[in-house]
């Protein structure tokens, strides 16, 4: 691997940071824990092109982020059920690999967005976001528990604003189409929230910037 004309062997890297979790994050940890902080470890091993097994014997229960989801709108300018597709095409994928190496200590360990294990971000931009962050603000909305919210916002789940109602189709009672509940509470925002962060980024026009966001979830 190279980084700045730089090869990068083998050696590990360590990496450790303090995390402060909240009473509301710290509440939906299975296991029992003692405070809010968590020391965190990153290991990166570059030079390695499969962690996979290396992880999974050692019994380490994995998480998946999907990097680089920046360049969805900013380049590639794909729509946002495209992006949803490309996503749950990587999810089926690692999971596949991890199937490979089942163990029964740990029992399920495949990945899932409904469940807060997979994430998506842009390593380029610092961001990056869970379902269940988005969950945790629309069960106070709708007035739901978080846990259903969860699994609404992944799968084959519409929200029909006219009848403001949930619906496992994809077309309403007239036969026209309902996005998908993903696209509309978890990927809309972030559409527009990248938008204007690449707008301070590059100065450009606020006008013509809605006019590509515009193009993009059209």
């Amino acid at each position: 691997m190279t980084s700045n004309s730089v090869v990068l062997r083998s050696s590990r890297l360590l990496f450790p940071f303090t995390a402060r979790m909240t009473d509301d994050d710290v509440a939906d940890i299975p296991q029992k824990s003692d405070g809010n902080e968590f020391l965190i470890n990153l290991i990166d091993s570059p030079g390695h092109v499969d962690f996979s097994s290396e992880a999974l014997s050692e019994r380490i229960k994995p998480v998946c982020c999907v990097n680089k989801v920046d360049r969805a709108l900013l380049e590639l300018q794909i729509s946002k059920e495209d992006l949803y597709q490309t996503f749950l095409r990587t999810v089926e994928s690692v999971n596949v690999v991890i199937a490979t190496y089942f163990d029964k200590v740990l029992g399920d360990v495949q990945v899932y967005p409904e469940r807060g294990t997979v994430a998506f971000g842009s390593g380029l931009h610092g961001w990056c976001f869970t379902v269940r962050q988005f969950a945790v603000k629309y069960a106070k909305k709708f007035g739901v528990d978080k846990k259903k919210m969860m699994e609404r916002l992944w799968g084959d789940n519409y929200f029909n604003p006219k009848t403001k109602k949930w619906s496992k189709a994809g077309t309403d009672a007239d036969g026209k189409p309902l996005e998908r509940a993903f696209c509309t509470f978890v990927l809309d925002p972030n559409f527009q929230n990248l938008c204007r962060h690449h707008e301070l980024q590059e100065g450009r026009d606020p006008q013509a910037l809605g006019e590509a966001r515009d193009q993009v979830e059209g």
